[in-house]
């Protein structure tokens, strides 16, 4: 469906139907949604190709915040170059709406995954291995992506890992630098406030984030996959932000009772990423040349 706006263009009021062809896309089906848009199943007509498209919502296609902030998640994931990174094919805009076209990515999420049970250590390493990697390489080109967490992770049948969703990311220089006005002008249009229980304190409190935001939610990740259950629970935001902010660092008694190699994993590895002050935090950048975040970590295991 479309209208016209106030200057006669014709702007897209509704998603797309499945069958539909934009461009030289052809609409599959709706594969989920986010604060952001809306994603489909697509297939490239002249590559011959499966495709994921992502869509604006159409209800803020005129918001030039909005619009300035969906490119900048297209940009941002187009830059990156690791395999535990989804592909940006491209950008489009049909009817005033944009969106942007994507490597389409078989699996299932870290949620997914996680209601069968917790993770092996072997699995939690390999996977976190893989997204710290991915996290260097964006943090070495200035990007922060905020918004780690379990639903933006996905994994195949042989535990490779994608990492999605860049539309939080934050470009970092005196520019981009906004600090918690930004974050705060975020959460009131929704997008930080469902992932809370990932965020680090410094970002739950508006606060200027850098790298070390990421290692933090990292961190949470890496205890879910091994203890099964986040480390920070509560009824409303509010609540697990206390916690958050006030509680420390917890210990997974059910890991550490019954698979004392994950206690050890977890020790090492994920109370660092998770620390509260983010200057007790693993360094935000590799420590010498050739060494990756990934190799860091591999460097904690135990022989």
């Amino acid at each position: 469906h479309h209208r016209n706006d106030r200057r006669g263009s014709r702007i897209r009021t509704c998603m797309p139907s499945t069958g539909s062809i934009i461009q030289h896309y052809e609409i599959g089906d709706r594969l989920g949604s986010g604060g952001m848009g809306e994603v489909y199943r697509g297939r490239d007509t002249r590559l011959g190709r499966p495709v994921a498209l992502k869509f604006i919502d159409p209800a803020h296609d005129r918001d030039p915040d909005r619009r300035a902030r969906f490119l900048k998640e297209a940009q941002a994931a187009a830059m990156l170059r690791l395999p535990a990174v989804a592909t940006t094919y491209d950008i489009g805009e049909d009817d005033g709406t944009l969106f942007i076209v994507m490597e389409l990515v078989e699996g299932e999420t870290l949620v997914e995954r996680l209601r069968r049970g917790p993770l092996s250590v072997r699995q939690a390493l390999g996977m976190t291995v893989q997204i710290a990697d991915a996290l260097d390489e964006a943090h070495g080109l200035g990007i922060i992506h905020r918004d780690i967490k379990a639903a933006n992770l996905v994994l195949d049948d042989h535990d490779r890992v994608k990492v999605l969703d860049f539309g939080l990311a934050k470009f970092t220089g005196p520019e981009a630098d906004r600090g918690a006005a930004e974050t705060m002008a975020q959460t009131s249009l929704g997008l930080v406030l469902g992932t809370v229980a990932y965020m680090s304190p410094e970002q739950a409190l508006g606060r200027p984030v850098d790298t070390r935001s990421d290692l933090f939610s990292l961190g949470i990740v890496v205890y879910e996959s091994l203890a099964g259950r986040l480390p920070f629970e509560g009824d409303t935001a509010t609540a697990i932000i206390d916690t958050l902010v006030h509680a420390d660092p917890p210990v997974a008694l059910s890991v550490e009772l019954r698979r004392p190699h994950a206690s050890y994993y977890w020790s090492t590895s994920a109370r660092s990423c998770r620390s509260l002050a983010s200057t007790d935090r693993w360094p935000p950048r590799r420590p010498s040349p050739g060494c990756t975040s990934g190799s860091v970590l591999c460097h904690h295991r135990r022989p």
